[in-house]
């Protein structure tokens, strides 16, 4: 029988509550990034980089301009993910930049870049 991973309640104080909740909303989305599809999980070693990406911005709504801090911003935010999951995806912060670079191209260009990847990989 397999042993149930537990994490320390010491590495649990060291990340904020902010942190803890992110975590908790992240289960909405199977705790995995929608991109790469690996899981993101409290270690005990280390806090996993993530956030939730926006498919699309309400204009009333703030963005993460408006504010001074991550922190600050996610308190605001996880609400919003909770209310509406449908219109965020969960990405680990390499994929989520990936993602906004691949947004600045053309379709034109993006499926040029595509074709010349993939003759680059044979």
């Amino acid at each position: 029988m397999k042993k149930k991973k537990t994490i320390a309640k010491n590495t649990v104080k060291r990340f904020d509550k902010t942190y803890l909740d992110k975590l908790k909303i992240a289960k909405i989305f199977g705790s995995k990034c929608e991109l790469c599809t690996k899981k993101i999980t409290l270690t005990k070693k280390r806090k996993i980089n993530f956030t939730f990406h926006h498919y699309t911005y309400d204009p009333k709504q703030k963005n993460y301009k408006d504010f001074k801090n991550s922190k600050l911003y996610n308190e605001y935010i996880l609400p919003l993910v909770k209310k509406n999951p449908s219109n965020f995806a969960l990405l680990h912060r390499k994929c989520h930049y990936s993602v906004e670079m691949a947004k600045k191209y053309s379709d034109k260009k993006w499926n040029k870049l595509s074709f010349l990847r993939r003759k680059s990989r044979s």
